[in-house]
């Protein structure tokens, strides 16, 4: 679907301004960025105000990717009555996003599963650990 580079291209490419309060996808360069990908396009689709996520990966910052950016990893499909009868969804539908927030409410991080990882820590409150918030 996608490759760490092509959506790494995509945010250098990004002429969004931040409006602050942008919510981070923390990625690892070890992974695929598949079900980030398919969680952002499902985070996207569920609010049509949501413009934009800051994007890190391995903590460093990479840039914003932007709804419509996202959406160029997707194909373009012909529309019309009874075009999706019985077609089937590419990629695991499942996948949802998780938002991790700092108990004092000041940082957010999404991340594309939860696993047996340590626990993430604030990055500005190093003593607190990530609440879900789903």
């Amino acid at each position: 679907m996608a490759t760490l580079d092509e959506l790494l291209e995509r945010c250098r490419e990004s002429s969004y301004v931040p409006l602050g309060g942008e919510p981070t996808l923390a990625l690892d360069r070890r992974e695929s960025v598949d079900e980030a990908v398919l969680g952002l396009a499902r985070y996207f689709g569920e609010d049509a105000g949501r413009r934009a996520v800051l994007v890190t990966v391995d903590g460093e910052f990479a840039g914003y990717l932007e709804r419509q950016q996202l959406y160029s990893f997707f194909a373009a499909t012909e529309k019309g009555i009874g075009v999706s009868d019985h077609s089937r969804v590419i990629g695991d539908p499942d996948v949802t996003l998780f938002t991790l927030r700092c108990p004092r409410g000041d940082f957010e991080l999404l991340t594309a599963r939860l696993g047996s990882a340590p626990p993430r820590t604030c990055p500005s409150h190093p003593n607190l650990e990530l609440e879900v918030v789903r």
